[in-house]
């Protein structure tokens, strides 16, 4: 990685670390969503059987609680497995900070509001020196 000012800093190593955050993001979102959808179908072909039993007198909306822990224990499972791959991957990202040089000159174009949140502190430094 080049020694760092800003955005000159950033190489391709950056970007592909960057991309692969992403990746595994979108992965992340994308099994949470298919999880979630199978779920649901799960529950309504529930719904359905109940609402085929002849004088059903109870709620529809119970939802058996096996398939509902099942459900909770694969989507923490899941969350587990994603927020070590990120881990990692963030791992990979600071390093690369680290070795760019200047690490507060490349963070804010990945965080702004750490840049917007130091700003304002030293505007009320300011004022409060002037008064």
């Amino acid at each position: 990685m080049k020694k760092g000012n800003g955005k000159d800093s950033f190489n391709n190593d950056t970007y592909k670390i960057l991309d692969n955050y992403f990746q595994i993001q979108f992965q992340a979102w994308k099994e949470l969503a298919e999880m979630q959808m199978d779920f649901n179908q799960k529950c309504v072909s529930a719904c359905m059987q109940q609402l085929s039993i002849p004088n059903y007198a109870k709620d529809l909306f119970t939802v058996d609680s096996g398939m509902t822990q099942e459900y909770y224990r694969n989507l923490s499972e899941n969350t587990r497995q994603v927020m070590e791959k990120l881990f990692k991957v963030e791992c990979e990202l600071l390093e690369c900070f680290k070795n760019s040089g200047d690490l507060y000159k490349d963070m804010p174009l990945l965080m702004p509001a750490v840049t917007g949140q130091e700003k304002p502190a030293k505007q009320t430094e300011s004022i409060s020196a002037q008064a």
